[in-house]
């Protein structure tokens, strides 16, 4: 007979949940649902950039990792960075287009490589953002939603706020 304990802990240690897909915070997700079409109006290329964008951020934030991350685990971001800019071009939606040019602004944090903290807070956010855009977007059925982004009926989005102070912060 298997306590309820040990199968929480047997659910908890699943290959599922060691990493690749869950928040900085531990949440398990799901696998991202497959993005064949047009998804809210959105073009197909731009819901499947963030479906992909979502699933770097949960391999390089998930499961506690963003407690160690610099800005040497990102390798190249500078390519992520263009590539993203790219996509840019293809959304008509402006709060969608702030939601990226917010991706790219926390991904340049990063490039910059200051401290270990900043670095922690901005791939903190762009995961947040693609997050809740992989939800909006591709209706991804994941919970929390962070807030971190304007598609959501053009809210005022928490992220800006930091961002803001981020970039006003002296250099050390």
């Amino acid at each position: 007979m298997i306590v309820p304990g040990v199968l929480a802990l047997l659910h908890f240690f699943t290959p599922f949940s060691l990493g690749k897909n869950t928040t900085e915070d531990g949440v398990v997700l799901k696998e991202p649902k497959e993005a064949t079409e047009d998804v809210s109006g959105i073009h197909t290329e731009v819901s499947t950039h963030i479906q992909q964008a979502h699933r770097y951020w949960n391999e390089q934030t998930g499961y506690g990792a963003i407690d160690n991350v610099t800005a040497d685990d990102f390798g190249d971001i500078s390519t992520r960075i263009e590539d993203t800019e790219e996509i840019i071009d293809k959304i008509e939606n402006p709060q969608l287009r702030k939601d990226f040019d917010n991706a790219v602004r926390w991904q340049q944090v990063i490039e910059a490589k200051p401290e270990k903290e900043k670095v922690q807070q901005a791939a903190r956010w762009t995961h947040r953002i693609y997050h809740d855009l992989d939800e909006y977007v591709n209706d991804y059925d994941e919970a929390p939603l962070f807030g971190a982004t304007h598609f959501d009926n053009g809210s005022i989005a928490e992220s800006d706020k930091v961002l803001e102070q981020v970039e006003k912060a002296p250099e050390d």
